[in-house]
């Protein structure tokens, strides 16, 4: 079962394994039309803030109308990761671009709803986001 820890101040959504700390971050986007998406792989920490914020900062400069955040790899967070996503998400809603995250693990969901967070972030599988968003095959095939 997945839960969230609190270790050296750094919150863990774990997927029933331990995974280290200094595991790299996969990060990846791309633009169709007018949705972006970007895919999280792996730990999202301080150590590569900077990259994550690069990329949704270079993708929003091409103003979709929706990007949508792919979270299904998404192995964990921690409070700087969360502070980026909410000024992503600042940032986004004063460009009046819809940010969605998609498929949060359940330790990531709980996460979101405990810090109430879920009351402000538009949240959906990634087959909602698809359906919703790029009806004509979605992005990546998916």
């Amino acid at each position: 079962m997945a839960e969230i820890q609190n270790t050296n101040a750094t919150l863990y959504a774990e997927n029933g394994h331990e995974k280290p700390r200094s595991e790299k971050l996969c990060v990846t986007s791309l633009l169709k039309g007018e949705v972006g998406l970007i895919e999280l792989k792996g730990w999202f920490d301080i150590e590569n803030l900077n990259r994550v914020e690069h990329e949704m900062i270079s993708l929003m400069k091409q103003r979709p109308r929706v990007i949508g955040i792919e979270c299904a790899e998404l192995d964990g967070v921690d409070s700087s990761a969360i502070g980026s996503l909410v000024r992503f998400f600042n940032h986004s809603t004063l460009q009046d671009i819809l940010l969605v995250l998609c498929d949060l693990n359940d330790a990531l969901t709980r996460l979101f709803h405990t810090s109430k967070l879920d009351r402000y972030f538009t949240i959906m599988s990634g087959k909602e986001f698809n359906e919703l968003y790029c009806p004509r095959g979605g992005l990546r095939g998916k």
